[in-house]
């Protein structure tokens, strides 16, 4: 686990997901800082999927119990909730536990695995497709096949734990990141569940669910830029602002 805690009391939590560690989320990072230093982090790191050769991944009760744990010796009351790919599953979790539910204030995913998660195109994309182009085959290589991340996800995901339907949004503040060529999400078919509309829009806004829709781009690569990362520090900043709350980010596969 990392911390950064200033001052002022408000922290907050990444929970990472596979392949190399927190690395290519630096550069967020640095911009939170530097957008607000008055917000602190908290980052922990998910050993059996950060390519690590570890026990297996624990349930996700005790998953939840070692974050309250977390939370509670740091005396924070309420969470800002950020998640990015597995990291969104965790996130997923914490919404369905009784006890850290409440704390929750607002909440983003980025390149989201819960959604529509009851059908087979996440687990075919990741688990079991013949890959063809370079970047199937990087994730093929370096994510599928790695030991303790085909573990976990062929020992320990079990869709009905991890699944998020849009009707648990509603009276939330939430935000979304869909990357339309995303080779794992299948963005365009999750942007119409959750809109309910049938062309793509690049930011769609109604009743506290926010949808950004980023055209081309493919799973984690909308941490690359600067331009890229803006709009979801924009919505990052504004849940910290009106909610006055710390920021709990779940980061997952680069």
């Amino acid at each position: 686990m990392y911390v950064s805690l200033p001052l002022a009391p408000t922290p907050t939590h990444f929970s990472l997901h596979q392949q190399i560690g927190i690395y290519p989320y630096i550069p967020l990072i640095h911009e939170l800082i530097a957008q607000d230093p008055d917000v602190g982090i908290i980052v922990v790191e998910l050993l059996p999927i950060c390519m690590r050769i570890t026990n297996p991944l624990v349930p996700r009760h005790a998953t939840c119990l070692a974050i309250s744990q977390i939370l509670s010796s740091l005396n924070i009351p309420r969470i800002v909730l950020a998640a990015h790919s597995y990291g969104t599953v965790v996130a997923t979790h914490i919404h369905h536990d009784h006890s850290l539910s409440p704390l929750i204030a607002a909440t983003l995913f980025i390149d989201p695995i819960p959604f529509l998660l009851h059908l087979p195109n996440i687990a075919y994309n990741f688990v079991y497709r013949q890959p063809k182009t370079a970047n199937e085959w990087q994730l093929w290589y370096f994510a599928s096949r790695d030991a303790d991340v085909s573990r976990a996800l062929s020992r320990h995901f079990f869709w009905v734990e991890n699944v998020m339907w849009k009707e648990e949004l509603e009276g939330k503040e939430v935000g979304v990141v869909l990357s339309g060529a995303d080779q794992i999400v299948p963005a365009k078919e999750v942007w119409r569940y959750l809109t309910g509309g049938e062309e793509e829009k690049e930011r769609w806004v109604k009743d506290g669910l926010e949808v950004l829709f980023y055209p081309g781009l493919d799973h984690a690569t909308v941490f690359d830029t600067v331009e890229r990362r803006k709009p979801l520090l924009d919505i990052l900043d504004r849940f910290v602002r009106q909610t006055e709350e710390p920021l709990v980010l779940g980061i997952g596969e680069p």
